[in-house]
C-alpha cells in the first residue's frame, strides 16, 4: 500500500484552474490539445480534452479559457469571427456557438459524421465527412445543404476540404476520391484516380498548383487545377499539409512536424515533436499544439520554438507522497531514448517541484518517506532503496526476496511492511528501519498478495486476489477473510479498525463495517478497474480506477460521482494530507492539488459514456478492446493524431482483437460508437 491514514512563467497569464484540482506540474495547465485555428495574426482558439476551449488575442502570448460546459474531447475548433465559431467532438458531431463559446448548440447534418470544416467567408462555409458528406451553409452554419455529388463516386468517405479563394475548392477522402468545385460550391466534378488510396489532406498554393497527401506515404501533385494528378510515394506518410511554394511546405507525421524543399517527395524534421496541430499565420509565425499542455510558437520559421508550458518533468509518475504538510515525493519512469527513474521533491506543500535524482533502473512501484530525509523506493522488480537525505543518494536495501512488489506501508520510522506479489507471495517487515527483514506471513494457497494498509501501529490489513488478512499485533498472526473469489483485487484502504475498502480489476469496491469480516458490493457509476483507494475520513473518498476516470464518494462509499473535467491520462498515485488538501499524479509528468477536498462541481453537459477499454498501451501490430456489448454491433474508428480517420470496423462482441501493424507509430484516438448514438474513446500509442 502506497499509504497510511494521517487525521513558468506564464507571462501576464491567470493560473488557470478548475473548480476542483490545480495545476501543479505543467504549468500554467496541462491539458491535452488537439484543435487549433487563428482568425488572424493576433486571435487564435485552441480545444482539446474534457471540453477545453482557450482563446487568445495577442498572438498567444496568454490564453483566456472559455468555459464551454463541456466534457467531451474536443477534435478542431473553427471561428469565422469573435463570436461565431464550430468545434468537432470526439463523435465527429459539429457544435456551434454564437456568443464567444459560452454555449453550445448540436448542427443538425442528417448523421453525418464531420471530418473537416472550412469558411470562406463569414456567411458561406462548408463541412465533409462520412458517407459523401459535402455540406455548405451561406447563413452562417445555421442551416446547411448537402451537394450533388456523382451517384457512383459521391458516397465515399471526405476527409478534408480546401478552399483556394471563394469560387474554387477541392475535397478529397477514401480511394482516392477529389472532388472539385469552381463556382463556389454550387456544383461539383468528381475524379478518381490510381492509386486508390485513401487521401487524408488537401492543400492548393493557387488555382493550379496543389498537393494531396494519403495513405502508405502516398503524395498526389497537381499543376493544372486538378485535370491531371500525378502520385509518387513520399519518405514519410503525412497529414495536416501546408506549402509556401511549389518546393517548401509542412506537414504532421506522427506527432512530429516535418518539412520538405523539394516538393513533398522527401521530409525532414522542422525541430518539433509532440504535435497534434499547427497553422502559419504569416510567413515566419508557426503556432503549434501538443499534449500535456503544450504550445508551441515559432516567429523565424521554425528556426526555434517557444514553449508556453513549463514543466519539471514528462515521466510517467507511479506514486506520490507526503511525510507532513509540507515536504511531498514523488517517483516515475520513462523509456526512452533512455529508461531511468526519477524522484522528485517539494517543500512548500506541492507549490513547486525539482527533480532531485534519476536511477539507471526502472519500474517504481511506491515511495514513503518516515520524514523529510529518510525514504524508501521499491520497484516492482523486489528491489529496495533507501534515502536519508531527502533523496540526494539512494543506497540499495537486501530484504532476502527478488519478487515483485505490490505493497508498501511505513507505521513509524523504525517500522515498515512490504508485500510481494507472487513467488513468494508474502509480506516482509522490518523494525529496524530497513537494516534487516524477515517474513511475517506468506501466502499458502494460490493467488497473489496485492496491498496492505496499517491504521495505526497495531492494526494492519492485506488484500489478495480473493481475500482480506488482518492483524493486531502488529504482523505477529495474521486472520484471513475471504471477499469473492471471482474478483481479482488490487487495492485496500481501511479508514479506522472497522471500515475499510477493496477494490478490483473487473470494477468491483466492496466495502466492510466490521473489521473485514464480511463484505459488501458497492457498485461504481461505470465499470472501471479499480487502481487505488484515499480516504480524507469516514465519508470522503475516491477511487483511481483505470482510463484516467476519478470517482469521489461522500457518504461512507454508497454511491460514487465520477469526477468530470479532468484531464484524460492515467491516474497512477493519490496523497491528501488533510482533510482538504490532497495529490495526484499519473502519465506525462501530471501532478495536481486541491485545497477544497476536490469537491465535484456541478456535472457538465455530457452524454451518456460507455466504457471502452485498449490493451496493451503501448500498442504493436495487434490492439486489444474490451468494451459494453449488448449484442448490438458498435463502429470502431481510429483517428491519427490531427484528426484524420485512419481505420474503421465494425465489431460485435465486449472483447476484439484489430489488426493495427499497418498504422504508422504515433498517438491514435480509437471512438466506439453505438447503434444506440453513444460513443466513448480512447487513446493509445503505437510503437
Amino acid at each position: 500500500m502506497k499509504k497510511i491514514l494521517l487525521l513558468w512563467v506564464f507571462t501576464t497569464s491567470v493560473m488557470v484552474v478548475f473548480a476542483q484540482w490545480e495545476w501543479r506540474n505543467p504549468t500554467p495547465f496541462g491539458w491535452s490539445f488537439s484543435g487549433l485555428h487563428f482568425l488572424n495574426t493576433q486571435q487564435g482558439f485552441i480545444c482539446g480534452e474534457s471540453g477545453k476551449l482557450f482563446k487568445t488575442e495577442d498572438a498567444g502570448l496568454t490564453w483566456l479559457e472559455i468555459q464551454t460546459g463541456l466534457d467531451d474531447y474536443l477534435k478542431k475548433v473553427y471561428f469565422t469571427d469573435s463570436n461565431t465559431g464550430f468545434l468537432i467532438n470526439s463523435q465527429n458531431g459539429l457544435l456551434r456557438t454564437t456568443d464567444g463559446g459560452s454555449s453550445w448548440a448540436t448542427v443538425d447534418l442528417s448523421g453525418a459524421e464531420v471530418y473537416d470544416i472550412q469558411f470562406t467567408g463569414p456567411a458561406k462555409g462548408f463541412v465533409c465527412g462520412s458517407g459523401g458528406a459535402l455540406l455548405m451553409t451561406t447563413d452562417g452554419g445555421l442551416s446547411w445543404t448537402q451537394a450533388t455529388l456523382d451517384p457512383w463516386l459521391g458516397s465515399w468517405d471526405i476527409n478534408a476540404i480546401y478552399f483556394v479563394d471563394d469560387l474554387v475548392g477541392y475535397a478529397v477522402g477514401d480511394v482516392a476520391i477529389k472532388h472539385k468545385t469552381t463556382d463556389g460550391g454550387l456544383t461539383w466534378t468528381t475524379t478518381w484516380e490510381d492509386p486508390k488510396m485513401n487521401l487524408y489532406d488537401v492543400f492548393f498554393i493557387n488555382t493550379s498548383i496543389g498537393y494531396a497527401s494519403g495513405q502508405d506515404r502516398l503524395m498526389m501533385f497537381t499543376q493544372n487545377g486538378g485535370s491531371q494528378w500525378d502520385a509518387f510515394m513520399s519518405s514519410h506518410t503525412v497529414t495536416q499539409i501546408y506549402f509556401k511554394n511549389q518546393t517548401t511546405g509542412y506537414a504532421l507525421s506522427g506527432g512530429e512536424l516535418l518539412k520538405t524543399t523539394d516538393g513533398g517527395h522527401s521530409w525532414y524534421s522542422a525541430g518539433l515533436n509532440g504535435c497534434s496541430s499547427y497553422c502559419f499565420t504569416d510567413a515566419q509565425t508557426i503556432h503549434a499544439v501538443g499534449s500535456y499542455g503544450d504550445i508551441f510558437k515559432s516567429t523565424d520559421g521554425g528556426a526555434t520554438y517557444v514553449n508556453y508550458t513549463q514543466t519539471v518533468t514528462r515521466v510517467i509518475l507511479e506514486d506520490i507522497h507526503f511525510c507532513d504538510e509540507i515536504n511531498g515525493f514523488a517517483v516515475g519512469q520513462i523509456h526512452e531514448p533512455e529508461a531511468y527513474t526519477e524522484v522528485l521533491k517539494t517543500t512548500d506543500g506541492g507549490e513547486n517541484w525539482e527533480v532531485v535524482n534519476t536511477l539507471p533502473i526502472i519500474q517504481p512501484h511506491s515511495i514513503w518517506f518516515t520524514d523529510p530525509s529518510d525514504g524508501y523506493l521499491c520497484f516492482r522488480n523486489g528491489r529496495v532503496f533507501k534515502t536519508t537525505d531527502s533523496g540526494l543518494l539512494w543506497n540499495e536495501l537486501f530484504t532476502g526476496i527478488t519478487a515483485s512488489i505490490s505493497g508498501v506501508c511505513f507505521t513509524s520510522s523504525e517500522v515498515g511492511y512490504i508485500v510481494y506479489e507472487i513467488s513468494p507471495a508474502a509480506i516482509i517487515k522490518t523494525s529496524n528501519a530497513g537494516q534487516s527483514w524477515e517474513v511475517i506471513f506468506q501466502l499458502e494457497h494460490s493467488g497473489a498478495m496485492r496491498d496492505i494498509h496499517f491504521v495505526n501501529e497495531s492494526t494492519g490489513f492485506a488484500i489478495t486476489s480473493v481475500s482480506c488478512l488482518r492483524t493486531e499485533n502488529a504482523g505477529e498472526s495474521w486472520t484471513e477473510y475471504p471477499i469473492n473469489e471471482n474478483t481479482l483485487f488490487l487495492d485496500v484502504f481501511f479508514v479506522d479498525e472497522m471500515t475499510g475498502y477493496a477494490g478490483g480489476l473487473f470494477g468491483d469496491v466492496y466495502k466492510t463495517s466490521d473489521g473485514g469480516v464480511s463484505w459488501a458490493f458497492i457498485p461504481l457509476p461505470e465499470y472501471a478497474a479499480v487502481m487505488e483507494f484515499f480516504f480524507t475520513d469516514i465519508n470522503t473518498g475516491y477511487v483511481m480506477a483505470d482510463g484516467g476516470r476519478i470517482f469521489q464518494t461522500h457518504n461512507g462509499g454508497n454511491t460514487w460521482t465520477k469526477l468530470w473535467n479532468m484531464p484524460h491520462i492515467w491516474y497512477n498515485g493519490v496523497w491528501f494530507t488533510n482533510d482538504l488538501t490532497g495529490y495526484i499524479c499519473g502519465s506525462g509528468g501530471v501532478i495536481m492539488k486541491t485545497t477544497n477536498g476536490g469537491a465535484v462541481g456541478n456535472t457538465p453537459v455530457a452524454s451518456q459514456r460507455e466504457t471502452l477499454r485498449v490493451y496493451p498501451n503501448p500498442a504493436g501490430d495487434e490492439i486489444r478492446i474490451f468494451s459494453d456489448y449488448d449484442g448490438r454491433p458498435y463502429r470502431i474508428n481510429i483517428y491519427g493524431s490531427c484528426g484524420q480517420r485512419v481505420m474503421g470496423t465494425v465489431v460485435s462482441a465486449a472483447d476484439e482483437r484489430i489488426d493495427i501493424k499497418a498504422l504508422a507509430p504515433g498517438l491514435y484516438l480509437m471512438v466506439k460508437e453505438s447503434t444506440g448514438g453513444r460513443a466513448v474513446s480512447a487513446r493509445f500509442v503505437k510503437q
